[in-house]
């Protein structure tokens, strides 16, 4: 398998991706990054531009992304609200604005309120679409999640991760959560949710332990679920 099979394809969600697909782009921006430190360049994307579309406000998905197409010779454009004649007056048709975007530039990555129009815009392009966070899944942050986590610990299968987030009405965070959830399917690790009630308190010492120490990852299964009653096979 090589980097030449995905090209063109969209990414929407994990569930798209192989175990050794991931593990190929896992591995390739590892490399990437290393040689990026000892200053070798790879203008991979010398005169390629990436519509980043972005509905709601994004740190570090935006950032990354423009990052990226800068380092590897690319350009970033950014849309949001205010720049496309698109959205809640709708002066122009969506599938007008994104053959419009197709005609223009090589690649789109979408962050989208609503997950159909993502899904509407990798139907409407000929250009890959990439998922940059929508209410069902966030599979950029899953996969560099992982990354971080191969560069610090090692190998990461079996591994018990704990997942621990803060909910925003503005942005709500389950995308990420199902990503997370469907990519320890891929890999075989376990992921549990961390929140206030699994934290009890040890009468005998005062000290707080998690419910978590005792919780093992229930990867038995071929069928990873999703917290919106869809899955995959894994």
């Amino acid at each position: 398998m090589h980097m030449e099979d995905l090209k063109g394809r969209s990414v929407t969600g994990i569930t798209e991706l192989t175990k050794e697909e991931i593990e190929m782009i896992l591995d390739v921006s590892r490399q990437l990054k290393l040689e990026l430190k000892t200053g070798r360049l790879h203008r991979i994307l010398e005169g390629k531009s990436l519509a980043g579309i972005f509905e709601t406000p994004s740190t570090r998905t935006s950032i990354s992304f423009e990052v990226a197409m800068t380092q590897m010779g690319g350009h970033m454009l950014w849309l949001d609200p205010n720049r496309l004649w698109v959205g809640e007056a709708a002066e122009e048709d969506w599938h007008d604005t994104i053959k419009t975007i197709d005609r223009y530039a090589d690649g789109i990555a979408y962050r989208a309120i609503r997950r159909e129009r993502l899904e509407s815009a990798a139907e409407y392009a000929t250009i890959p679409v990439l998922n940059a966070s929508c209410p069902v899944e966030h599979p950029c942050q899953a996969l560099a999640d992982v990354l971080t986590m191969v560069e610090k610990k090692g190998p990461i299968k079996r591994a018990k991760v704990a997942f621990l987030w803060g909910y925003r009405t503005a942005n709500p965070p389950a995308g990420l959560t199902n990503s997370t959830m469907l990519m320890a399917g891929k890999l075989g690790t376990g992921k549990g949710p961390a929140w206030k009630a699994l934290f009890l308190n040890d009468g005998h010492s005062g000290r707080r332990r998690s419910a978590l120490s005792r919780w093992r990852p229930p990867l038995t299964s071929s069928r990873t679920h999703n917290c919106f009653g869809r899955s995959c096979l894994t």
